[in-house]
């Protein structure tokens, strides 16, 4: 997929809800921002960079894959044309923040969260007294070629057929917040299979499809 070049209103609310990490009532956008207005919206919506729903009788906004990879790429990019003072300070700023995440490694996604992320971890209890958390992590243990190698959550909710689904989303949420753990997008998205697009997990705006656990 191109990089799409946008406006400087365009490229902002896409920074916005990166840093966000969550859908965002459109009448709240011009809180962090600026307004999006409908040309603007129909811009981002087409190019599938955000996707809209409904949050009673208000529209909300949301980055896609495909819009959380644009943000990444956007961090070495210049800013648009006829950029405000403002907004050449904000991509100075990012493309600090895309050198950070260069050399650490690291995915833009593991640095911005929701506001108000899950608070406690899943302790949800199977019929066996064997947390939700410890099953998953069975389960990749038999499944991981080494620790820390990335294992499908398809792969791994096929072997614990018998979770809850929401039991099993909450579980990987709470290891995920674990130090050593893991949890990614696939990135190529055209590798992915039904069961990958059913089993994907949600943490902030990302469905995710990839767990890594590194040996405790």
């Amino acid at each position: 997929m191109t990089h799409p070049r946008l406006t400087g209103t365009q490229s902002s609310v896409l920074f916005v809800l990166m840093a966000r990490a969550e859908e965002v009532r459109n009448p709240d956008l011009a809180r962090f921002g600026p307004e999006l207005k409908k040309p603007d919206r129909e811009k981002l919506v087409g190019a599938g960079l955000v996707e809209v729903g409904r949050d009673g009788r208000a529209m909300t906004v949301s980055l896609t894959d495909a819009g959380w990879a644009w943000c990444a790429e956007e961090l070495g990019h210049e800013p648009p044309d006829r950029a405000t003072p403002q907004l050449k300070a904000l991509y100075t700023v990012l493309a600090g923040l895309g050198r950070h995440l260069t050399s650490s490694d690291r995915r833009i996604y593991e640095v911005f969260t929701a506001e108000d992320p899950a608070a406690a971890p899943s302790t949800t209890q199977t019929s066996m007294g064997v947390s939700v958390v410890d099953r998953i992590r069975d389960a990749y243990g038999r499944r991981a070629s080494r620790p820390g190698s990335w294992v499908s959550l398809a792969v791994l909710r096929a072997d614990l057929t018998d979770l809850d689904h929401a039991d099993f989303d909450d579980a990987v949420r709470a290891l995920e917040r674990e130090a050593g753990v893991g949890v990614i997008p696939q990135e190529d998205q055209g590798r992915l299979t039904p069961a990958d697009r059913d089993s994907a997990v949600v943490i902030g705006s990302q469905r995710c499809h990839l767990i890594s656990i590194d040996a405790r």
